[in-house]
């Protein structure tokens, strides 16, 4: 299958996430002030609450916090860094 060059920061991200956790790996999410770890049962939880943890709007990804949603990525650019393990 050829990869899809149109796909935005925020779409490779999101199928990078899901498959970490679907593996089981904890997902960990670096601003320049804050690291948020992510493990599968904390996903888990967020989907059987009915809450979104990440949503994407015209191809750029965010994560829930509180009521409102902070951007991690822009069109093609990465607003933080990602890390799986």
């Amino acid at each position: 299958m050829k990869a899809n060059t149109n796909e935005t920061a925020g779409e490779k991200a999101m199928v990078w996430i899901n498959n970490a956790l679907a593996h089981g790996e904890t997902v960990y999410i670096y601003s320049m002030t804050r690291a948020i770890a992510i493990s599968p049962n904390t996903h888990r939880a967020w989907a059987k609450s009915g809450n979104t943890l990440f949503k994407l709007v015209d191809g750029d990804l965010y994560i829930a916090s509180g009521r409102h949603f902070n951007k991690l990525t822009s069109g093609n650019v990465a607003l933080v860094s990602f890390r799986a393990s």
